[in-house]
């Protein structure tokens, strides 16, 4: 399968779960704070300490954390249901989530097209560097997105 037929499979995919998770959100706003009238299977995905923990997140940072999380090793899905149970705007979230997803792939695909045009064209070790730098950023982004929001006074 081409590198195209698989972008244009996976993309609308990728985009589509994570507003249906962030469409739920906001249908069971009410069932998601209470942690108590949630099928089983939902309840066990949207756990309540997760959730109240995202929610601070996203109070503290809003549409950035949206767009962060993408760059992250970061469970989008989670972070679409808790935005849309914590009464995040579509017209916030959508376009944040769409132009994130979208620059975050463009990095990923270049990215691993540049690594292995370095990896043919040059020495092993400059591809093991960028790689290294990739999963060093990632990893970075992951810490800023999980960390507790520092409490205002």
């Amino acid at each position: 399968m081409s590198l195209w037929a698989m972008l244009l499979i996976a993309v609308p995919l990728q985009l589509l779960i994570v507003w249906l998770y962030f469409l739920i959100g906001r249908a069971w706003q009410s069932e998601i704070h209470s942690d108590d009238t949630l099928p089983f299977l939902t309840a066990r995905l949207l756990q309540r300490d997760q959730v109240r923990r995202i929610r601070k997140a996203l109070k503290a940072h809003g549409s950035r954390l949206v767009v962060l999380a993408r760059f992250a090793i970061f469970p989008t899905g989670l972070l679409g249901a808790t935005a849309g149970a914590s009464g995040m705007k579509p017209v916030r979230y959508f376009p944040a989530d769409g132009l994130a997803f979208a620059a975050a792939a463009g990095l990923v695909v270049g990215a691993g097209y540049g690594l292995g045009l370095a990896q043919r064209q040059s020495d092993l070790w400059l591809t093991i560097t960028g790689a290294v730098g990739l999963v060093a950023l990632s990893g970075l982004l992951t810490w800023y997105v999980r960390r507790e929001p520092k409490q205002r006074s």
